[in-house]
């Protein structure tokens, strides 16, 4: 996680044995190393940063991927619903046998195990760098609300799908499932809200995130 400490400033003194973080006016300094710190430009690398706190940034960095997390979850709860409601209901037209040998149901349960690994192999990767402390420079923001987007929008998806195994039965209250349906839709509008995080990822890849709107 990063580290707390304020930016170094380009008159800072330097210990022995040590780089320096990137400074706005350090001709020598190495962008990749603050990461994502307070400062306008590096101008060892001449790239456009989003100014920030770094207080702040641990604390976005922090919230970011629990809420991920969050929908992670949600959507993993749904997946084990539909996979015990299709063990045990049975149907007469399958001659008796449970819904598991039905191929809708099959083709489901398929497209939202695909779906939870996807949505865990992000988060967890995103995770592990913000730990590791990877370089990801002035991309930081994006990878993180990109875990989390992708989160939130892969777990109504399975949630969606987990409905189809389990059919008009999730809608009855007392079904578990019919509270994971109305949790789960309320990803969209946890902030950053989605039209704000695909702001926030797309100008950080196009390397226009921080300057003015065109008018």
């Amino acid at each position: 996680m990063p580290s707390s400490a304020a930016p170094i400033r380009a008159t800072a003194p330097r210990r022995p044995g040590t780089r320096s973080a990137c400074a706005p006016r350090a001709a020598t300094t190495r962008c990749s190393r603050a990461r994502w710190r307070r400062r306008p430009t590096c101008r060892a690398c001449c790239r456009p940063v989003r100014p920030s706190d770094p207080f702040v940034d641990g604390i976005f960095g922090a919230a970011i991927l629990p809420i991920a997390a969050v929908y992670f979850g949600i959507a993993r709860r749904a997946f084990d619903l539909a996979l015990e409601s299709a063990r045990k209901r049975h149907s007469a037209a399958l001659g008796g046998k449970s819904y598991a040998h039905h191929p809708a149901a099959q083709f489901a349960v398929a497209r939202a195990a695909i779906e939870l690994d996807s949505i865990e192999a992000l988060l967890e990767r995103t995770a592990r760098d913000w730990a590791e402390g990877a370089d990801h420079g002035p991309l930081w923001p994006a990878k993180l609300l990109a875990a989390k987007q992708h989160a939130v929008d892969g777990a109504r998806r399975v949630v969606d799908l987990a409905t189809d195994v389990v059919g008009a039965s999730s809608l009855l209250r007392r079904n578990e499932l019919e509270r994971l349906v109305r949790d789960v839709r309320s990803g969209p509008f946890h902030p950053p809200n989605a039209i704000a995080s695909h702001d926030v990822i797309g100008k950080s890849y196009l390397g226009v995130l921080g300057e003015p709107a065109q008018g």
